[in-house]
């Protein structure tokens, strides 16, 4: 569960914890408008599944759109994107 999240311009700073917005929390701080590997950013962490590349783009002033690609390598490659979803900023 997404606890928080802030943005600044940059840079997302992330927490996502466990359960209720406050226990068994973990803090993750990722570009926005580069491609990333999460596997490289953070290895072995289940929160991020398989490693896979992510694109997070601004949508709005409170919304992060995030794109997940089927690689593994920065590139965000392949043929298309293996899921998409929003993100509302600054709420749990």
């Amino acid at each position: 569960r997404l606890a928080q999240s802030t943005f600044d311009g940059r840079l997302l700073n992330m927490t996502l914890c466990h359960d209720k917005c406050e226990e068994d929390c973990k803090t993750y701080v990722t570009p926005v408008g580069q491609c990333f590997s999460s596997g490289s950013l953070f290895p072995n962490d289940p929160s991020w599944s398989d490693g896979w590349d992510v694109f997070d783009e601004m949508i709005q002033s409170s919304t992060l759109h995030r794109t997940i690609f089927h690689t593994q390598n920065n590139t965000c490659g392949g043929e298309d994107p293996t899921d998409s979803f929003e993100i509302p900023l600054g709420v749990c």
